[in-house]
């Protein structure tokens, strides 16, 4: 699969985020829960890259081809030095392939990021389901870098929980085939992405992709990939306190 596809169809950079204290503990509605749902996305995208550290284990299989690595995230290191490779298939890696990574992550940190907020229409959320701990809701999906009429094929349902007003997870399907690019048509896309919160810090726990297939009529598209997040560290201000 050529990576500039995956690039359309995924581009992650989910980090920790900062969230304002709990309002109020009231049950949702209808009417309310998009206001509800805008401020749970604004509060997971102030985010502060440079307060904490964490790591991400990585698994991909494309086409039978399997990959793996454990990444290492530490805002306190020199630019060059913030990602760091420490293992990469089940070894440890060379020197080359470690100065290769960071020159990689440098290149495509700032610029490869998907927001919560492109990512969830929040005027087309309709609320699914409802009980004391969470609201289940649907919603539009749109994303810049596929266009409005492939976008138009992905639907999403959410997990917001009431007691920590937090997303706790996303789910995005496709309810069509679709192409993100001129030769490529996605037929099955499933991206599962998770959140965990931590003291008063929405993190994100998860992301999943699995997507099926074909590029050029004669390559098959065949993807699975999971990031796990994990080891957050506070790294901020009154790190010892946890928060100010």
């Amino acid at each position: 699969m050529s990576s500039s596809l995956k690039l359309l169809v995924i581009c992650m950079s989910f980090a920790p985020a900062a969230t304002v204290s709990a309002a109020t503990q009231s049950p949702l509605t209808t009417e309310n829960v998009k206001t509800t749902i805008d401020q749970a996305i604004n509060n997971f995208e102030a985010t502060k890259l440079d307060q904490w550290a964490f790591q991400i284990s990585r698994y991909e299989n494309e086409e039978g081809d399997e990959t793996s690595s454990i990444e290492r995230f530490n805002p306190q290191q020199a630019d060059a030095a913030r990602w760091q490779l420490l293992a990469l298939n089940n070894r440890s890696p060379t020197l080359d392939e470690q100065i290769d990574f960071q020159q990689r992550k440098q290149d495509t940190e700032t610029s490869i990021s998907l927001r919560l907020s492109e990512l969830i229409q929040t005027d087309s959320l309709v609320v699914v389901s409802e009980d004391k701990a969470y609201i289940r809701a649907s919603f539009d999906v749109y994303l810049e870098r596929l266009g409005a009429d492939a976008s138009k094929h992905l639907q999403g349902t959410l997990a917001f929980v009431k007691d920590g007003e937090f997303i706790e997870q996303i789910e995005i399907t496709n309810t069509d085939s679709f192409s993100p690019m001129f030769g490529a048509t996605i037929d099955e896309l499933e991206l599962d992405l998770a959140f965990v919160k931590i003291n008063q810090s929405v993190l994100t726990q998860r992301i999943g992709l699995k997507m099926q297939g074909s590029f050029a009529l004669f390559t098959e598209i065949d993807e699975v990939s999971s990031d796990v997040y994990s080891d957050y560290q506070y790294l901020g201000p009154c790190a010892t306190k946890l928060r100010c």
